[in-house]
């Protein structure tokens, strides 16, 4: 069975972040935003979104934190600026777009079982699925807000496995990043595919690909292994 991230792996979700943020600061302050408040809003938004993941804020909480600093470095202020996160996720969810390659490499491993382990919000990460037409492809969603694990912890992989009823050695598991995606998989043996568009230095001994269009091949030809 295939598992896929979701962030940077199925949906542009840099790409989708710079739109909405650049969006809202135009509708706050009346003008395009500077580099360095995206470069800004990207360091904080990872800062806050991990914290929440470790349970230290809650979502909503992350949210509005993030904001007041956005705010704080723009020189503005907000009585609502929980308000102001409720629009800016409502931009993010507009924003949304899958990489060009996600529709052919799903093409081609039709007949394949897939499913998605992400972490991340429950509803916001099942309406990416849904405004970019895909959810309906995947069996199975482990999604870290319902399981009460998030990646790197292997408890996610654990807990997707049990609900799919298959072994380490039925898995493969696509994804991004190295520390979250493929470190935990390689504990517990389960196959894994980093996607590494940017073609960036890869640790030894690490299955990568620039396209999700190579998965199909590599399946073929069976040169998947731990």
């Amino acid at each position: 069975m295939i598992f896929f991230d979701i962030d940077n792996t199925l949906i542009n979700y840099d790409a989708s972040e710079k739109t909405a943020v650049s969006r809202l600061i135009r509708e706050i302050s009346g003008k395009g935003p500077t580099d360095g408040q995206l470069d800004y809003w990207h360091e904080i938004s990872h800062d806050f979104f991990q914290r929440y993941l470790r349970k230290e804020l809650s979502f909503e909480e992350q949210g509005k934190r993030r904001i007041e600093c956005l705010l704080s470095r723009m020189g503005t202020a907000c009585d609502d600026c929980a308000g102001l996160f409720n629009d800016y996720q409502r931009l993010l969810s507009d924003s949304q777009t899958l990489f060009s390659d996600v529709i052919p490499c799903l093409d081609s491993i039709k007949g394949e079982r897939l499913g998605v382990i992400s972490n991340g919000q429950n509803e916001q990460q099942r309406q990416k699925l849904i405004k970019t037409g895909i959810i309906e492809r995947f069996e199975t969603l482990v999604l870290s807000g319902e399981c009460g694990f998030a990646k790197p912890d292997t408890g996610i992989f654990e807990y997707a496995m049990r609900l799919s009823n298959i072994s380490a050695d039925d898995m493969i598991y696509v994804g991004d990043n190295y520390d979250t995606d493929i470190a935990p998989c390689k504990r517990l043996g389960i196959k894994c595919i980093l996607v590494n568009r940017k073609n960036t230095a890869v640790p030894e001994n690490v299955i990568h690909i620039n396209s999700l269009c190579e998965i199909a091949g590599l399946l073929e030809h069976n040169v998947m292994s731990y």
